[in-house]
């Protein structure tokens, strides 16, 4: 079905037309037009009627045609291919991370990326397995910071997330319900039913951290569903240091703390304690969140601006050709 992007355009438009029909009609016998190629033959085309005629009516009606053309052209008509209507799956997310200090451990003596390479990778592939999705970045270490508005831009996102490195931010601390106060706020005014956040950390809250309840009712309130990942194992960690050697760590996330914020918002509570069991947490979470609906903004639009113009410019062109040259040679 033909639809106008500025139908406004057409009601005015065709206001003014009809009101400059209106008055040429009643004052007509007021207002002469004249060219110097044809009031020399005014007298023979008075005497001969169709000619009289076409003379009265034809340049009007010409000149209406390719007006209305234009105002067509300026209200953008454009037809919808139906069959490009997407069905999708996807719904508004925020990934919280932790970028404080102990992300730069390592769990598997097997695999020694440190926890925020691994999280980096896993979190640049889900971003990826879900492009219709707006998803945001929210980093959090001694402060919380909204690192990417929620967006649509998966290339913004995935540069963003593969140019951080553990010390962009002061990584003494750990403000977990300062983020997720942060992300709560970055999806409030969000219009899509399904609010989603992913609040990954691996260790505990710093002392002068919100308090949970706070945090938790935000996300309530809003009707925020909150996936808690608990990053680490819970045994021992090791870091790399590159005059002593390798360390073994004790650190570990607090497990039960992050399974209440998970169970007081409706989500799930994940732990991830390798490289490998991260990306199976990630996976679930992708299964997890998928809702289907239509997204009339992937509509493929057919636009006939350029038909709309050559028939204003084909009109014009007849009424000069009518004018200036058919009634001089009649």
């Amino acid at each position: 079905m033909l639809t106008f992007m500025y139908p406004w355009v057409l009601y005015v438009g065709g206001a003014c037309i009809i009101l400059y029909l209106i008055i040429r009609t009643m004052f007509r016998r007021y207002v002469t037009y004249r060219m110097p190629t044809t009031h020399l033959f005014m007298r023979y085309m008075q005497k001969h009627s169709s000619v009289y005629w076409w003379k009265r009516y034809v340049s009007s009606i010409l000149r209406v045609i390719a007006i209305t053309a234009l105002l067509c052209d300026i209200a953008r008509p454009r037809q919808p291919d139906e069959q490009s209507v997407v069905t999708i799956e996807g719904r508004d997310m925020v990934l919280a991370l932790d970028v404080s200090g102990s992300m730069t451990l390592f769990d598997d003596l097997r695999d020694t990326r440190q926890r925020w390479d691994v999280v980096r990778d896993e979190a640049r592939r889900f971003i990826a397995n879900r492009p219709y999705d707006p998803i945001g970045i929210v980093y959090f270490a001694s402060f919380a910071l909204s690192r990417c508005p929620i967006t649509l831009d998966k290339a913004l996102l995935d540069d963003v997330i593969k140019n951080t490195k553990i010390g962009d931010l002061n990584p003494a601390g750990t403000m977990l319900f300062q983020s997720l106060a942060l992300s709560v706020q970055r999806l409030r005014n969000s219009v899509s039913k399904n609010k989603v956040i992913i609040l990954l950390t691996d260790g505990d809250p710093s002392s002068n951290d919100l308090s949970a309840d706070q945090a938790i009712s935000l996300a309530k309130k809003a009707g925020i569903v909150v996936h808690t990942i608990g990053v680490g194992s819970n045994k021992i960690a090791y870091n790399l240091d590159p005059f002593v050697g390798l360390q073994p760590v004790r650190n570990g996330a607090n497990m039960q703390l992050l399974e209440y914020i998970a169970q007081q918002t409706g989500g799930k509570h994940f732990h991830a304690g390798n490289p490998q069991e991260l990306r199976e947490v990630y996976d679930a979470i992708d299964a997890l969140e998928a809702t289907e609906h239509d997204a009339p903004e992937y509509h493929r639009y057919y636009e006939y601006f350029m038909p709309c113009l050559w028939i204003a410019l084909l009109s014009l062109l007849a009424e000069l050709l009518i004018t200036t040259w058919i009634w001089v040679t009649l």
